[in-house]
């Protein structure tokens, strides 16, 4: 601390009243100590990537090795936590990741060694941190009994990234998130998990199998709902469910539901929650659209949410001409002046249960971008990507995807990467859920 002190006060007196940059920050701290400032910020301020940590057992001590994914030789110097059960419940170890290899004793339990070892345990490492076989076996069966909260969201996410690196098995992690977001869980983590539940149903897992899986889902958040005391959880497991719900039974509850039939006690519904809940009736009973939808706009009493409603009902619409006709106008820059609508519209035009019609709007909605940047707001463009293939999991989606990009080799760098960021979930998610792969 007294260090950085000295160095920004050097700092703001040599360029007083002038304009300095990073750089100089950099060196005038690096004059003040014996760490390598210069080099840290080369690896972590100038250069792309992030660095794999992978735990190696030795024995009963630890190695955590770092690497660099793009092959350049570099290492990120960081400090994390390694840590691990012990006989009083949690034991942990402070690690400073300063080469490729460091080494960390763990103590063993009566002789054995340790089944779980979290290289993240704080939550404030950066990188992809690869777990051992036997920590991920472990974790898959006992992650919700870690004695502390912190280290059971870092594991979370080290599997969750495992498991896009398609190093854990999606089924594995459909049922963790279910265990993690059980009514004990922390509030924090159970919500977390409860969003991944929803993404590993609709993107990484396939049609039939979703199939045999969503009754099940459906039956355990429902009773979650009904068994919670805080309304803040109901409304948690409630979002969940009606993310999920697909089954005849529970699309018969969503609509008793949004009729008022069904009541559910310390679960208020707001007007915008039953316009949420007619849009998704709208898809899931394409025959009974029309009427829910007419019946739905009538009870809209606010003129503001009654335009965003009629501005999104197109893009639910079960007729394939009126979707077309809706995407065809947001060609038009006016159609597009409440990027929030639209988004939220494209959401629905994009929604899983439709994704095989919606294929055909990716490429046009690629071609428009850049227009969309040239007119929109800053997040606009970024929004209008996720919304577009927030959706889709298939080979055929990704194959737009790359075709684009193959033929615009000279795209707009900042927009490249937004479309690289967006992308890579969904051909992740097509590789795992085996329908497509990866480069």
């Amino acid at each position: 601390e007294e260090p950085f002190r000295t160095g920004l006060r050097a700092y703001l007196a040599d360029h007083a009243f002038g304009n300095a940059g990073w750089p100089a920050l950099v060196d005038a701290l690096d004059r003040v100590t014996a760490l390598d400032v210069r080099a840290w910020s080369r690896v972590w301020i100038e250069e792309p990537g992030r660095p794999t940590v992978e735990v190696v057992r030795q024995g009963d001590a630890v190695e955590l090795v770092q690497s660099d994914p793009l092959g350049r030789g570099i290492h990120w110097p960081q400090r994390t936590v390694l840590g691990a059960p012990d006989e009083d419940g949690w034991i942990e170890r402070p690690v400073t990741l300063d080469g490729p290899r460091v080494r960390a004793e763990l103590p063993d339990e009566a002789g054995h060694r340790v089944p779980i070892v979290v290289p993240n345990a704080d939550g404030l490492g950066y990188g992809l941190f690869l777990l051992d076989d036997h920590t991920v076996a472990s974790l898959l069966r006992d992650l919700p009994t870690l004695p502390r909260p912190v280290p059971r969201a870092a594991a979370w996410i080290d599997l969750w990234e495992m498991m896009l690196e398609g190093r854990v098995p999606v089924p594995g992690m459909v049922e963790l998130a279910l265990a993690l977001s059980a009514p004990a869980e922390d509030e924090l983590i159970a919500n977390e998990a409860l969003g991944d539940l929803t993404a590993l149903f609709w993107r990484f897992t396939s049609g039939s199998r979703r199939d045999r899986l969503a009754p099940r889902l459906e039956r355990v958040l429902w009773e979650r709902l009904l068994e919670s005391d805080s309304t803040s959880r109901k409304g948690a497991y409630f979002n969940a469910w009606r993310s999920i719900a697909v089954t005849p039974g529970a699309v018969d509850r969503m609509r008793a539901l949004w009729s008022g039939d069904l009541v559910v006690d310390g679960l208020p519904l707001s007007e915008r929650d039953q316009t949420t809940l007619a849009l998704q009736l709208a898809i899931r009973e394409p025959h009974r659209a029309d009427s829910t939808l007419d019946a739905q706009r009538v009870r809209i009493e606010n003129p503001d949410r009654r335009a965003r409603f009629d501005f999104i009902r197109p893009a639910a619409s079960p007729d394939p001409a009126v979707r077309d006709s809706f995407f065809a106008s947001l060609r038009q820059l006016e159609s597009r002046s409440r990027e929030e609508w639209v988004v939220a519209a494209l959401r629905y035009l994009h929604h899983p249960l439709r994704a095989e019609s919606a294929v055909r709007y990716i490429r046009p909605a690629l071609d428009l971008l850049e227009e969309v940047k040239a007119t929109g707001d800053i997040f606009f463009p970024t929004r209008w990507l996720s919304a577009t293939l927030g959706g889709h999991a298939s080979a055929e989606a990704v194959g737009v995807v790359r075709a684009f990009l193959e033929e615009h080799p000279d795209y707009p760098a900042p927009l490249l990467k937004k479309l690289l960021q967006e992308a890579d979930p969904l051909m992740r998610a097509a590789r795992l859920s085996g329908r497509g792969t990866l480069p």
